[in-house]
């Protein structure tokens, strides 16, 4: 369907991308330096990207979510706060409104 302002717009939809709410969230994993050969922690740790789930169990770059993973937000602007390319690519090609 064609929007008033010229752009392709469907129901439910803006610029193209399905307005399903999923979450994005993150969680720490620990730090580690090779040392002789070997992978050693060094007792601190890192937080990953924000990677976007749709059931909650496993994320759309198929890591399982660890428990703990700290929710940023359910939302159906998913594809604004994610900063995982992986789960980003994987569910564009799903969201995107085919004309």
């Amino acid at each position: 369907m064609l929007a008033a302002s010229g752009s392709l717009q469907a129901e439910g939809t803006e610029l193209g991308v399905a307005r399903k709410a999923m979450t994005v969230l993150y969680w720490m994993r620990p730090v580690q330096r090779q040392v002789g050969g070997r992978w050693a922690d060094t007792g601190g740790s890192v937080q990953t990207k924000f990677h976007v789930s749709v059931d909650g169990a496993v994320t759309a770059c198929r890591y399982d979510i660890p428990p703990g993973a700290t929710v940023v937000a359910v939302t159906p602007d998913w594809h604004e706060r994610a900063t995982c390319y992986n789960c980003v690519y994987r569910l564009w090609r799903d969201c995107v409104v085919s004309a």
